[in-house]
């Protein structure tokens, strides 16, 4: 609306300097945030004959550094490649130009040049980055720690959405891939997100996009 039509993105720098909380506890997870024991998948909803046919994505380790290695992932396999097709589709349907600067190649060889300690500091992540910040801004700001990006989507599901959520599940059950799924665990897990396990949301939105995806092969049939 203001004709702004180049804007600056800032991608990249908890990838190359080791931002996020699984780099400290060295779980072997891709979304931050996630508490202990708890999991963006729920596998055992899935039928375990075609739950077998699943093969888990083994990524290249060419570090002897399992920091640089978990940063090698996220660059060129997980986080990164996820976060800038997000950003591309909506900058475009704004006709919009999105310039990600911190992803310059030398800042990446940069970061993955230094060794794990400048990375992390004890309980600090991002330890080089927050050193230079702390020289501009408060240290209780450099040094807060890192807040994973919340959206309402676990509250819409459970509330607002619940019955939309309901009935795209149930759609799970009368689908031509129906044998895909265990549906007694999937209407259990959905029955206890409803009564408060929601530590996250992120399986039952998949089995919403699943059901979407397979009413368009309904509609196809």
């Amino acid at each position: 609306e203001q004709g702004i039509k180049v804007l600056l993105d800032g991608q990249g720098m908890d990838e190359q300097w080791a931002g996020y909380d699984y780099y400290l506890n060295q779980q072997n997870q891709t979304i931050q945030g996630l508490k202990k024991g708890s999991s963006a998948f729920k596998k055992e909803v899935i039928e375990k004959k075609f739950q077998a046919l699943a093969t888990k994505p083994v990524y290249p380790t060419p570090f002897e550094s399992k920091i640089q290695n978990t940063q090698y992932r996220d660059l060129f396999y997980t986080k990164l490649p996820r976060a800038l097709r997000f950003n591309d589709r909506i900058s475009m349907a704004y006709s919009t130009e999105l310039r990600e600067p911190f992803l310059d190649y030398r800042l990446v060889e940069l970061a993955f040049s230094a060794k794990d300690e400048y990375k992390i500091n004890g309980n600090s992540t991002k330890h080089t980055l927050r050193q230079i910040a702390a020289e501009f801004i408060p240290k209780n700001t450099s040094y807060a720690p890192k807040r994973p990006l919340q959206t309402p989507q676990r509250e819409w599901i459970g509330n607002d959405l619940k019955d939309w959520v309901t009935t795209e599940i149930e759609h799970l059950k009368h689908s031509i891939f129906s044998e895909w799924f265990d549906h007694r665990s999937l209407k259990l897990e959905w029955e206890s997100y409803l009564n408060g396990n929601n530590q996250n949301s992120f399986y039952i939105w998949q089995w919403v996009n699943t059901a979407l995806l397979i009413s368009k092969f309904d509609d196809f049939e």
